[in-house]
């Protein structure tokens, strides 16, 4: 009767005892920093000069939104790979 006790708790104590393989899996990016930037607007030949300053502001105000978004993209993916490689590391 002893032997049957002892056997069940040996099977369970050496099937904890194994080490399961864990990878890390790098992050994905939030969508919002993979949105496509907004094409610039283009001028027609017959445009006014009231046309070309709307134009210019508004391509001025595109370029800087998508120079935002690429910084972001920038700064998200460097502090990603530093906590990727320091968690990688310390294995």
């Amino acid at each position: 009767m002893k032997n049957l006790l002892v056997l069940p708790c040996l099977l369970l104590l050496i099937g904890c005892s194994t080490a399961a393989p864990v990878t890390a899996k790098f992050p994905t990016v939030p969508d919002l920093i993979k949105e496509d930037c907004e094409s610039l607007g283009l001028l027609k030949e017959t445009a006014e000069l009231s046309d070309v300053m709307i134009t210019i502001t508004q391509n001025y105000i595109k370029y800087h939104d998508c120079a935002r978004k690429n910084q972001a993209w920038k700064e998200w993916y460097d502090q990603q790979k530093r906590i990727f490689e320091d968690a990688t590391a310390n294995k």
